[in-house]
């Protein structure tokens, strides 16, 4: 399933980034991997070397390298675990702060609090539209009218 679903997001971030080109905005990154499930310690430790020696490259001050990697690797994370962010609950943006997501909005209210269960629901689920006829309706309510004093036509039929 990661790897289905990891081809389908990469191909989607391209054809994103062919319109950025289009547009002359900054490219998304590519990521390497989908889920957290992934993000093993061996690949964070080589991403984390990777940037070091890249910023190290461009002539960064040694002391301030540490601090710029702890935030590349945190949206390298990000970058990487885009299915969970999708299809898990507590790793989505918790909607009401979306400096957070799900998880840590429940550790801050209360860190014994355990999800067990939930219910996804969808936006416009279960509301089904009733169709009517809006001529008919008018119709309706023409011919129940004790006011009524003229005669009305709708495409050729009296109401």
């Amino acid at each position: 399933f990661i790897e289905s679903e990891n081809k389908a997001i990469i191909a989607d971030i391209e054809k994103e980034n062919e319109e950025l080109v289009r547009l002359g905005k900054p490219l998304k990154n590519i990521p390497q991997f989908v889920s957290k499930q992934q993000l093993t310690e061996e690949a964070i430790a080589a991403a984390t070397a990777e940037m070091k020696e890249e910023l190290l490259a461009q002539g960064k001050p040694e002391k301030i390298i540490d601090n710029i990697v702890k935030g590349k690797i945190g949206r390298w994370i990000e970058d990487n675990s885009q299915l969970d962010k999708a299809h898990a609950l507590l790793s989505q943006t918790y909607v009401m702060d979306d400096s957070m997501t799900v998880e840590q909005a429940i550790k801050a209210v209360d860190a014994s609090i355990e999800i067990v269960e939930y219910v996804r629901f969808e936006l416009g689920e279960g509301i089904e539209k009733k169709e009517e006829d809006f001529a008919a309706e008018v119709a309706a309510q023409m011919k129940q009218s004790p006011y009524r004093k003229y005669e009305v036509k709708v495409m050729g039929e009296e109401i």
